[in-house]
């Protein structure tokens, strides 16, 4: 069963979020690729950090809002809460 994901570009604790080809969304930080989620059951994600030159490591299945923050932890970044970052 496909499962669509809504479209248009949104921001999430300070990342953009973009459609994907592949049906999920790609995760911007600061104009730099960091990862990807990419739709699984329910309102669950499987969610990826990007890696360059090696495989790209899987963070888990979460949801969206929660998937983008662990994508950003994941990289070193600051995740943006209610229009503050976190130290």
């Amino acid at each position: 069963m496909e499962r669509r994901v809504p479209g248009g570009q949104r921001e999430i604790a300070g990342a953009v979020l973009t459609v994907s080809t592949m049906g999920g969304f790609s995760v911007t930080h600061q104009s730099n690729y960091v990862g990807y989620l990419h739709a699984s059951v329910g309102d669950q994600f499987n969610v990826y950090r990007r890696k360059v030159n090696a495989v790209d490591d899987w963070l888990g299945k979460y949801r969206l809002e929660e998937g983008v923050k662990v994508i950003l932890r994941s990289c070193g970044l600051a995740v943006e809460e209610a229009g503050h970052d976190a130290a």
